[in-house]
């Protein structure tokens, strides 16, 4: 399978079976899913990042909810900078949903003190 020339980044919160429906319909785009400190890659989306954009390990978990095995991989978020890079030199065209603005941790921390932390 050829990628298309997107990427997709998700913040938002999902779960497997959305993940996986989407997954079962991939036409080649590159969709990756922040969980926690990590950037993950599910099914066809693994496939394409691991062959075309940054070899990955490919790991295999059993989803008793859905009742498949699903294989994924990652990465930590200090690579995530390298990848969009090789993204952008495949001129790849890059989407980001659900992106919050960045937080200064001072501000965040006074304004918690004023409020009675």
């Amino acid at each position: 399978m050829k990628y298309r020339e997107a990427v997709e980044i998700f913040l938002r919160k999902m779960n497997i079976q959305e993940i996986t429906n989407w997954e079962e319909n991939n036409q080649g785009i590159i969709r990756i899913y922040k969980e926690g400190i990590f950037w993950r890659a599910y099914e066809t989306t693994l496939y394409l990042l691991t062959t075309h954009i940054k070899p990955l390990k490919v790991l295999v978990r059993r989803y008793k909810n859905i009742g498949q095995d699903i294989v994924y991989g990652g990465f930590p978020d200090s690579v995530l900078t390298e990848v969009l890079n090789k993204c952008k030199e495949k001129n790849l065209s890059v989407k980001q949903e659900d992106l919050p603005a960045r937080t200064d941790r001072k501000n965040n921390r006074d304004w918690k003190f004023f409020y009675g932390e």
